[in-house]
Parts: C-alpha cells; sequence; structure tokens
C-alpha cells in the first residue's frame, strides 16, 4: 500500500444476532441502577422476577452482535407492577380410587388474580 491509514465509514450489515440485552429499574431511579438480563439469539420474550410490588418499572432491550451491544430501543411506557394474586384456598387431596400410584389434588382459584399477567414492550 500507499502506508496511509485506511478509514471504514460504514459498518457492515447482516451480522449474526447473537442475543439480546433487557435492561429494567425502578422508574426514577438513575440509570446506573439498570439491572441487565441477556437471553439467547432465538429468543424474543423474557420473564422477569422480582420485581417489587405497587412499583413502576421502565424496560429497555437492545440486539446483541459479534461486535458487542447495539443502541437500546427507546424504552417502555412505565411498567406498573401490582399485587401478586392470592393463595389458592379449598385445597383436598383424594386418596387414590383404584390406582395406589395417584392421587387426585382439587383447590379453588383466589379471587384476587393480581396485576396483568405480561406485558408487551
Amino acid at each position: 500500500g500507499s502506508g496511509k491509514p485506511v478509514f471504514v465509514t460504514t459498518l457492515p450489515t447482516g451480522l449474526p444476532i447473537t442475543g439480546y440485552s433487557i435492561q429494567y429499574k425502578i422508574r426514577g431511579m438513575s440509570d446506573s441502577t439498570y439491572v441487565t438480563v441477556t437471553v439467547g439469539a432465538g429468543t424474543t420474550q423474557r420473564d422477569i422476577t422480582g420485581l417489587q410490588s405497587s412499583t413502576e418499572y421502565r424496560i429497555i432491550v437492545a440486539t446483541r452482535t459479534g461486535l458487542g451491544t447495539g443502541p437500546y430501543c427507546c424504552g417502555s411506557e412505565p411498567v406498573f407492577v401490582t399485587t401478586l394474586a392470592g393463595a389458592p384456598t379449598s385445597l383436598m387431596i383424594s386418596p387414590p380410587t383404584g390406582s395406589c400410584d395417584q392421587l387426585m389434588v382439587t383447590w379453588t382459584a383466589p379471587s384476587n388474580t393480581g396485576g396483568p399477567g405480561a406485558v408487551s414492550v
């Protein structure tokens, strides 16, 4: 060559996605409090557990490739986590009816079903 440095002005496209990074934090807290959860390339949903009841969260997601983590999406509207569902009641265990290797378990669903079952962002 000419001895001059070569600068790449465009990034290559078509890199395989290696996964996603999901970040969440309590709304109003500093960005340094984000918790990061990563999932593999074939995953496009994730349960986030251990959240505090009656608390608003902000959730953002970014794509990961061999070059690193890309920019995070603009983020969700605040997601409000309400209370968990109540405990089932009227638990009843019945003895086997003809077979020694089974039991019948029945219960009544709780009247308090808690907050939303899933939130899409």
